[in-house]
C-alpha cells in the first residue's frame, strides 16, 4: 500500500488507484468546501469520508459548506455520506448551487438546520427510490422487494423528518403532482423547509454560516 496523500494518486488494499479528495476535486484546497458535483457513487462517497477527516485532523475546522450539484445517485453510497455528516463534529451547511435531485436533495435536507442553502437558480426534486431487479428466482425477487420497500420507507422518512413532516404528508405532497417526483423551484424548496434560506452560504465564524447575496 503507498503513503496516504491527500493530493495525488493512492492505492488502496487491492493495489486499485484511488483520486484523493483534493486531486478529484471534491476538496477545496483553499475554504472548507465539499463539491458533490455530478453522480454519488462508491467512490465519491470514499473521497466525501478521506475529506472530512482532512478537514477534522489536518485543518481542524468547525464548519464546512457542501456545495451539491447532481442529479443523484446510489442509495448506498449517499448513506456513507449521511453517515460521515451525522458523526462528525463539524457543523455542515449544504448549499444546491445547481440541482440537487434525488440522492442529492436528501444530502442537501441534512445540513445543519439553519444553516441549508438554495442558489436562487438552483433547483430539488425529491422521490422514492428507483429499483433495478437483475435475473432471479421468484422467492428471491419477492424477498429484495420487501426489502426495498424498508430502504424506501426509511429513505422517505429521513426526507419528511428532515423537513419537518411525517413520512405521509411527504408521501402526499408528492402524490399530488400526479407523478412519482416532487420537482421544487427555490420558494418550493423553502416553503417545504428542505432548505432554510434562498442565497449563496459563506462562513462568518465558527459555526455560523450567513447568506450572501439578495434572498428571493
Amino acid at each position: 500500500m503507498s503513503e496516504r496523500g491527500h493530493g495525488r494518486l493512492q492505492e488502496d488494499d487491492e493495489g486499485e488507484a484511488v483520486v484523493s479528495p483534493l486531486a478529484s476535486g471534491l476538496l477545496s484546497p483553499y475554504t472548507p468546501t465539499l463539491y458533490l458535483h455530478g453522480e454519488l457513487n462508491a467512490v465519491v462517497a470514499r473521497q466525501f469520508v478521506e475529506a472530512v477527516e482532512v478537514l477534522t485532523y489536518e485543518r481542524k475546522v468547525s464548519a464546512a459548506v457542501i456545495d451539491i450539484a447532481t442529479d443523484g445517485g446510489d442509495y448506498f453510497a449517499v448513506s456513507v455520506i449521511l453517515s460521515a455528516i451525522a458523526g462528525s463534529s463539524i457543523a455542515f451547511s449544504t448549499y444546491a448551487s445547481g440541482q440537487a435531485y434525488s440522492a442529492g436533495a436528501l444530502v442537501l435536507s441534512a445540513g445543519k438546520r439553519g444553516a441549508r442553502f438554495i442558489s436562487p437558480y438552483g433547483a430539488a426534486m425529491i422521490h422514492g427510490m428507483l429499483i433495478a431487479v437483475s435475473p432471479q428466482g421468484v422467492e428471491d425477487a419477492a424477498g429484495q422487494a420487501r426489502f426495498d420497500e424498508r430502504l424506501n420507507e426509511s429513505m422517505m422518512s429521513t426526507f419528511a423528518k428532515n423537513c419537518g413532516m411525517t413520512r405521509t404528508e411527504l408521501v402526499e405532497r408528492i402524490a399530488k403532482t400526479g407523478g412519482r417526483c416532487l420537482w421544487l423551484t427555490p420558494e418550493d424548496a423553502l416553503a417545504i423547509q428542505l432548505v432554510d434560506h434562498i442565497g449563496i452560504p459563506h462562513i462568518t465564524s465558527e459555526t455560523q454560516f450567513g447568506v450572501a447575496g439578495v434572498e428571493v
